[in-house]
């Protein structure tokens, strides 16, 4: 009794969710906008979201090829600037990342400055109009060609436990691009998959920054303005494991002194708020809280096989990919495999102590009341709600599902989600 006073306390105690309200519209061409007011610093950053990672590539790199070099424009006239070198030499930034569900263009403009509509108008036109022109997509196609691994076989670990758990689906699709297959690509091709799937339905917006709503509205229009049109992608397939006899097992070339033992298993997609509350939280305990989380205890401090142990969970909008990583020398990599096991297997069989599950819960609370602390963090999260298609209340409904869970709960949704059989494993060697 006293102990469930003193949960009931504690979770009274924390403080509130710093994520402020989410504002959201669409544009006259059907592109939803996520729009978060912030007065503290006078920058306005912007995230534009396209349902064109890899796992929609035909070929392999091409999701990547065409979101990189999207802002690459023939000169009109000699010494006209790249729409990039515009951004950037006008003390702003831009960045782009691509992965198997979506490719995101990231932009930081200075308010003070007064530039952004013309930025906006900029980058709209290439967003809507890439020529990909041949003159300058050899030197990103090089730059990216140049990145990417000479075989599938010899992609990062992490990679290819992804294409390995992943069998199954196009989720696979993000470890399979080599330097032939990018070096290959076309221009037609690039501007192909611009077409199918750069469109206002398949995209969203989301603007965290100092900036009315009027001006918010402007933007995302200007942005979205000259957008080809098109109707959204469907909906990938549910990752859905299947059942295997044994745990797959694979070799992989190191690169570096110490060598790395990776597990991981595929997830079929969350069906509730309350169920990703436990899979956040369980991956938190088990290596998502660095010092404090079991493989750390167990694993670096206890057994000193490992420098780092930790587990990450990748969610994706069909699915999701729990990791187990850590790294050791080569006498200590079947120990070190052996008590990766051993961990996994233990928390999927044994519900955590009420004790560990309220220290690990209150410090999980303690941490989501400080997200979105910075515009660039806000930025993440806002986006992600606007991709994920998630309410827009979702991060206040997360925290409220984190703290009733119980322990019981939690230990009931990874047996569901987890399934053991479906391990993968790749060892460095």
């Amino acid at each position: 009794m006293r102990f469930a006073i003193w949960m009931v306390a504690t979770l009274l105690a924390l403080p509130a969710l710093a994520v402020p309200p989410i504002e959201h519209w669409k544009t006259p061409r059907g592109s939803d906008v996520y729009f978060v007011p912030r007065s503290e610093v006078p920058l306005i950053d912007i995230s534009i979201d396209v349902d064109a990672g890899e796992a929609r590539a035909d070929e392999p790199g091409v999701a990547m090829l065409a979101m990189h070099a999207l802002l690459n424009k023939m000169p009109e006239r000699i010494g006209e600037k790249q729409p990039w070198q515009t951004i950037i030499e006008s003390g702003n930034l831009y960045n782009t990342r691509i992965d198997a569900d979506r490719a995101q263009m990231t932009i930081r403009l200075d308010r003070s400055a007064g530039l952004e509509s013309l930025l906006a108008k900029e980058i709209g036109d290439q967003l809507a109009r890439p020529v990909y022109p041949e003159e300058l997509l050899r030197y990103t196609r090089r730059w990216l060609a140049q990145q990417m691994p000479e075989k599938v076989e010899n992609a990062p670990t992490s990679a290819r436990l992804q294409a390995t758990a992943m069998a199954n689906h196009p989720y696979r699709l993000a470890a399979m691009a080599t330097h032939d297959s990018v070096d290959d690509l076309s221009n037609m091709q690039l501007r192909r998959f611009h077409k199918r799937y750069y469109t206002p339905a398949n995209l969203s917006i989301s603007i965290v920054g100092d900036i009315p709503r009027e001006r918010a509205v402007s933007i995302a229009e200007t942005l979205t303005a000259y957008l080809p049109d098109g109707p959204a992608a469907q909906p990938l397939p549910a990752v859905a494991p299947a059942k295997i006899d044994a745990p797959r097992q694979m070799k992989a070339i190191s690169r570096g002194p110490q060598k790395a033992i990776v597990l991981g298993v595929p997830l079929a997609p969350s069906q509730s708020i309350d169920d990703t509350a436990a899979l956040l939280l369980g991956n938190y305990m088990l290596g998502g809280s660095s010092f404090n989380s079991r493989l750390f205890k167990t694993i670096r401090a206890e057994d000193g096989l490992s420098y780092y142990a930790r587990s990450q969970l990748d969610q994706m909008r069909s699915g999701g990919l729990l990791m187990l990583t850590a790294a050791t020398k080569s006498e200590r990599r079947e120990e070190l495999q052996k008590r990766l096991n051993e961990e996994f297997n233990r928390f999927w069989q044994q519900a955590p102590s009420a004790a560990e599950f309220a220290e690990m819960r209150e410090q999980y609370l303690l941490q989501m009341s400080q997200w979105g602390a910075t515009n660039s963090e806000l930025l993440t999260l806002v986006a992600d709600v606007a991709f994920h298609k998630r309410p827009l209340d979702y991060y206040s409904q997360l925290e409220q599902s984190m703290a009733k869970l119980d322990a019981a709960k939690l230990h009931a949704v990874w047996q569901r989600y987890i399934q053991p059989d479906q391990l993968v494993v790749i060892a460095e060697e």
